[in-house]
């Protein structure tokens, strides 16, 4: 799996305002463009979480469990990834 850099918002994979360099301290190279939400980013993330309360809210807590550990085990595979880039932005 290839780590994704877009803003996750409403089940899609979206395009920010512009892009924050990472850069790899040691070598001075970018390793990576992350994107940089803007505001209406920001309005369309806090309306999605908002809008799925109510229907996340009435799942079941086994199967909200289940969707939770999805994420931690596709967290933990890609945890090299995502420790390069939380340890090396600047």
């Amino acid at each position: 799996m290839q780590l994704k850099t877009d803003l996750y918002i409403d089940g899609s994979w979206v395009k920010g305002d512009g892009t924050l360099p990472v850069i790899d301290p040691s070598t001075g190279n970018v390793i990576a463009e992350v994107a940089t939400a803007g505001e209406a980013q920001c309005d369309a993330a806090v309306t999605a979480a908002h809008n799925a309360f109510k229907t996340w809210s009435k799942t079941a807590p086994r199967v909200r469990s289940e969707i939770l550990r999805k994420a931690f085990e596709i967290m933990i595979a890609e945890a090299d990834q995502i420790a390069k880039i939380i340890s090396c932005q600047r």
